[in-house]
Protein backbone atom coordinates (compact mmCIF):
# COMPACT_ATOMS: atom_id res chain seq x y z
CA UNK A 1 0.00 0.00 0.00
CA UNK A 2 1.47 3.25 -1.15
CA UNK A 3 0.57 6.30 0.60
CA UNK A 4 0.88 9.74 -1.38
CA UNK A 5 1.55 12.94 0.62
CA UNK A 6 0.73 16.38 -0.98
CA UNK A 7 3.14 18.89 -0.15
CA UNK A 8 2.26 22.01 -1.12
CA UNK A 9 4.72 24.54 0.09
CA UNK A 10 3.60 27.65 -1.41
CA UNK A 11 0.23 26.89 1.04
CA UNK A 12 2.12 28.43 4.19
CA UNK A 13 5.55 27.64 5.33
CA UNK A 14 5.52 29.35 8.61
CA UNK A 15 5.01 26.96 11.38
CA UNK A 16 3.32 28.61 13.41
CA UNK A 17 3.86 28.59 17.69
CA UNK A 18 1.37 26.71 20.26
CA UNK A 19 2.25 30.28 22.33
CA UNK A 20 0.23 32.52 19.97
CA UNK A 21 -2.50 33.11 22.52
CA UNK A 22 -0.07 34.74 24.86
CA UNK A 23 1.35 37.49 22.31
CA UNK A 24 -2.03 39.59 23.23
CA UNK A 25 -0.75 39.82 26.59
CA UNK A 26 2.77 41.49 25.99
CA UNK A 27 4.89 43.28 23.81
CA UNK A 28 7.85 40.84 23.98
CA UNK A 29 8.74 39.13 20.57
CA UNK A 30 7.48 35.88 21.50
CA UNK A 31 5.54 32.94 19.59
CA UNK A 32 6.71 34.42 16.04
CA UNK A 33 6.83 31.22 14.28
CA UNK A 34 9.62 29.83 12.25
CA UNK A 35 10.30 29.17 8.89
CA UNK A 36 12.95 26.58 8.81
CA UNK A 37 15.63 27.26 11.10
CA UNK A 38 14.76 30.79 10.98
CA UNK A 39 11.70 33.30 12.38
CA UNK A 40 9.62 34.69 8.94
CA UNK A 41 11.17 37.73 7.17
CA UNK A 42 8.39 39.95 8.62
CA UNK A 43 9.30 39.73 12.13
CA UNK A 44 12.95 39.75 11.03
CA UNK A 45 12.70 42.96 9.13
CA UNK A 46 10.29 44.17 11.88
CA UNK A 47 13.28 43.14 14.79
CA UNK A 48 15.75 45.15 12.59
CA UNK A 49 14.09 48.50 12.10
CA UNK A 50 12.59 48.77 15.64
CA UNK A 51 16.64 48.22 16.35
CA UNK A 52 18.01 50.91 13.97
CA UNK A 53 15.04 53.06 15.85
CA UNK A 54 16.51 52.45 18.50
CA UNK A 55 20.28 52.91 17.91
CA UNK A 56 19.39 56.20 16.04
CA UNK A 57 17.95 57.31 19.68
CA UNK A 58 20.67 56.46 21.77
CA UNK A 59 23.13 58.26 19.64
CA UNK A 60 21.31 61.36 19.13
CA UNK A 61 21.88 64.36 20.49
CA UNK A 62 19.43 66.27 22.47
CA UNK A 63 19.03 69.78 21.19
CA UNK A 64 18.41 71.74 24.57
CA UNK A 65 17.69 74.85 23.23
CA UNK A 66 15.18 73.65 21.03
CA UNK A 67 13.72 72.08 24.45
CA UNK A 68 13.87 75.17 26.28
CA UNK A 69 12.38 77.59 24.15
CA UNK A 70 9.59 74.62 23.57
CA UNK A 71 9.18 74.56 27.85
CA UNK A 72 9.09 78.25 28.26
CA UNK A 73 6.38 78.88 26.06
CA UNK A 74 4.29 76.55 28.04
CA UNK A 75 1.57 78.72 30.04
CA UNK A 76 1.61 76.42 33.29
CA UNK A 77 5.31 77.25 33.36
CA UNK A 78 5.24 80.82 32.54
CA UNK A 79 2.50 81.29 35.23
CA UNK A 80 4.34 79.12 38.03
CA UNK A 81 8.32 79.78 36.76
CA UNK A 82 9.83 82.81 38.48
CA UNK A 83 13.30 82.60 36.67
CA UNK A 84 15.18 81.65 33.51
CA UNK A 85 15.29 78.32 32.22
CA UNK A 86 18.96 76.65 33.05
CA UNK A 87 20.45 74.40 30.71
CA UNK A 88 23.45 72.56 32.81
CA UNK A 89 25.64 69.59 32.07
CA UNK A 90 26.59 66.46 33.32
CA UNK A 91 30.45 65.19 34.15
CA UNK A 92 29.53 63.68 30.27
CA UNK A 93 31.44 64.54 27.35
CA UNK A 94 30.18 62.90 24.69
CA UNK A 95 27.63 60.14 23.98
CA UNK A 96 29.94 57.35 23.87
CA UNK A 97 31.83 58.43 27.07
CA UNK A 98 27.46 58.30 28.62
CA UNK A 99 27.36 54.47 26.96
CA UNK A 100 30.92 53.35 29.15
CA UNK A 101 30.01 55.66 32.31
CA UNK A 102 26.50 55.86 33.07
CA UNK A 103 27.35 56.99 36.61
CA UNK A 104 29.01 60.28 35.34
CA UNK A 105 25.65 61.57 33.67
CA UNK A 106 24.13 61.27 37.23
CA UNK A 107 27.00 64.51 38.83
CA UNK A 108 26.96 67.89 37.61
CA UNK A 109 29.98 69.33 36.09
CA UNK A 110 32.39 71.92 38.17
CA UNK A 111 30.66 74.77 35.83
CA UNK A 112 27.50 73.62 36.28
CA UNK A 113 27.76 73.53 39.58
CA UNK A 114 29.42 77.14 39.68
CA UNK A 115 26.63 78.23 37.34
CA UNK A 116 24.13 76.95 40.05
CA UNK A 117 25.84 78.67 42.93
CA UNK A 118 25.70 82.10 41.45
CA UNK A 119 22.56 82.11 40.18
CA UNK A 120 21.28 80.94 43.91
CA UNK A 121 23.33 83.91 45.59
CA UNK A 122 22.04 86.63 43.58
CA UNK A 123 18.41 84.94 43.20
CA UNK A 124 15.67 87.03 45.37
CA UNK A 125 13.65 84.10 46.30
CA UNK A 126 14.41 80.74 46.63
CA UNK A 127 12.39 78.05 44.16
CA UNK A 128 10.52 75.91 46.08
CA UNK A 129 10.31 72.95 42.71
CA UNK A 130 13.23 72.55 40.51
CA UNK A 131 12.03 70.30 37.02
CA UNK A 132 14.98 68.03 35.88
CA UNK A 133 15.18 66.63 32.46
CA UNK A 134 17.73 64.35 31.62
CA UNK A 135 17.76 62.86 28.07
CA UNK A 136 19.97 59.42 29.32
CA UNK A 137 19.39 56.80 26.49
CA UNK A 138 16.66 58.56 24.42
CA UNK A 139 16.98 61.95 23.65
CA UNK A 140 14.59 61.61 20.85
CA UNK A 141 11.91 60.68 23.58
CA UNK A 142 12.96 63.79 25.52
CA UNK A 143 12.59 66.00 22.76
CA UNK A 144 9.21 64.61 21.72
CA UNK A 145 7.82 64.10 25.58
CA UNK A 146 9.33 66.13 28.13
CA UNK A 147 6.85 69.49 27.33
CA UNK A 148 3.46 67.46 26.51
CA UNK A 149 4.61 65.65 29.57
Amino acid sequence: MTKVVNINRASNSVVTSPWQKLRSLTSARIALGRTGNSIPTDALLSFQLDHAQAMDAVHCALDTQALKIELEQLPILQSIASGETQVVESKITDRLMYLQRPDLGRQLSVASWAKLKKQASTSQTQPDLAIVIADGLSSTAIQNHAAPF
